[in-house]
């Protein structure tokens, strides 16, 4: 494994869900939404991934709804849902680049309200280039096992547990 700042992209939506959920004690869901977005002049489809609570899906999606098109760079996400990013529709999802200067076709894009999901996932880049620097086993898990040691989340039950000193 080479070290670098991507993330498979199921799991950076899947533990992005878990740490908002975490944080605010409630129930949120993964939405992908279609907007339609100029860039250079011309119209092209272009998929945002949200996280939003459970009760504020269907406000979520009459909000875009009734977003008019746009340029891609006046384009921004309500702050009240956490962004994960935006990129062209047609794109297959396989990583997450949290180097915004990469090349990559998807970059993390997560709005400053969210800062501890973007926090997250750059402690955790860190910790697993560390590892691999120090040519240590790297696992598919390793993310979901990083989560859980920082939450204090017990894996079998989903709940908090607490960790007398």
């Amino acid at each position: 494994m080479e070290i670098n700042s991507k993330i498979p992209f199921i799991d950076v939506v899947t533990v992005a869900k878990s740490l908002c959920e975490y944080v605010t004690s409630e129930e949120h869901e993964i939405i992908y939404v279609p907007v339609t977005l100029k860039d250079n002049g011309e119209s092209k489809k272009y998929l945002s991934v949200l996280i939003c609570k459970k009760d504020e899906i269907e406000p979520v999606l009459i909000e875009y709804a009734k977003m008019g098109e746009m340029s891609k760079e006046e384009y921004s996400v309500n702050k009240g849902y956490c962004h994960i990013a935006t990129f062209p529709e047609d794109i297959k999802r396989r990583e997450v680049d949290f180097d915004f200067n990469s090349d990559s076709p998807i970059k993390a894009d997560i709005n400053e309200e969210y800062s501890y999901v973007d926090r997250f996932f750059k402690m955790f880049i860190r910790f697993r280039n560390n590892l691999i620097e120090n040519k240590q086993v790297v696992k598919r898990d390793d993310i979901y096992q990083y989560f859980l040691s920082l939450t204090g989340f017990n894996q079998d039950t989903n709940k908090k547990h607490h960790k007398s000193k």
